[in-house]
């Protein structure tokens, strides 16, 4: 067991504060495992580690908030209790969603003013060692004495839907080709830069009596009529 010195100067071993040690090992015992840590409804603002603690240990989370407000917070032996021990220890269900990229991790690293970051998750790569679980202050892998301050955890975010604009355009564009073609209004003759006008100006025509259709440059068309398989004309099916 580590040791520290007291006072005056006499080392005593470090560990839970008598006040509170019966109290930790009950309220603890308790949370005999982690409760499910739910994504709904996450807050925009993200949540720190004692956020999370107080959703999957609960019995923990008020143990260690009493510490807090009492001055034994400022004896080693209070802080012994809630420093410097393994996240792995009591959030599993953190580092899964942080691993797993459900959820993301930013902080200020090296400096508690600096700009937040993006911190990667641990995988097996490095060890969470928390530092103060209430400021959410962890250790920096990269050590030298360095931390990571106010580690926040936010829903990883939605990939944006896929614009449907360009899809719409090109098969309104792939469609009319063919009722071209079919019509004889283009053949085998037909020049490129004639089509893509001709198609351009019935799209600002349809465009008139349904807005849905978003119309697009000739010089558009012109560049996307052979991937789209309507270039030359005799591709057309």
């Amino acid at each position: 067991m580590n040791q520290t010195a007291d006072r005056d100067g006499t080392n005593a071993p470090v560990g839970p504060n008598p006040s509170h040690g019966g109290a930790m090992a009950q309220d603890t015992d308790q949370d005999k495992a982690d409760q499910p840590l739910s994504l709904d409804k996450w807050p925009p603002e993200g949540r720190t580690l004692a956020d999370i603690v107080d959703l999957i240990r609960p019995a923990t989370a008020a143990v260690l908030k009493s510490l807090v407000v009492t001055t034994d917070w400022l004896s080693p032996h209070a802080k012994d209790i809630v420093s410097y021990f393994r996240l792995e220890a009591f959030a599993q269900p953190l580092l899964q969603l942080w691993n797993s990229g459900a959820l993301i991790a930013k902080a200020r690293r090296g400096d508690p003013i600096s700009s937040p970051v993006d911190i990667p998750p641990p995988s097996t790569v490095w060890e969470v060692r928390v530092v103060d679980i209430m400021r959410s202050v962890i250790e920096d892998p990269i050590g030298h004495g360095k931390y990571i301050y106010d580690l926040r955890f936010f829903l990883e975010p939605k990939a944006k839907p896929k614009s449907t604009a360009g899809s719409a355009t090109k098969n309104w564009i792939v469609a009319e080709a063919k009722r071209l073609k079919a019509a004889g209004e283009v053949n085998e003759g037909t020049r490129i830069t004639d089509f893509a006008r001709l198609l351009a100006d019935r799209m600002d025509k349809a465009h008139e009596t349904d807005e849905s259709i978003s119309p697009v440059g000739w010089r558009y068309i012109k560049n996307a009529l052979p991937n789209w398989g309507l270039w030359p004309v005799t591709s057309i099916k």
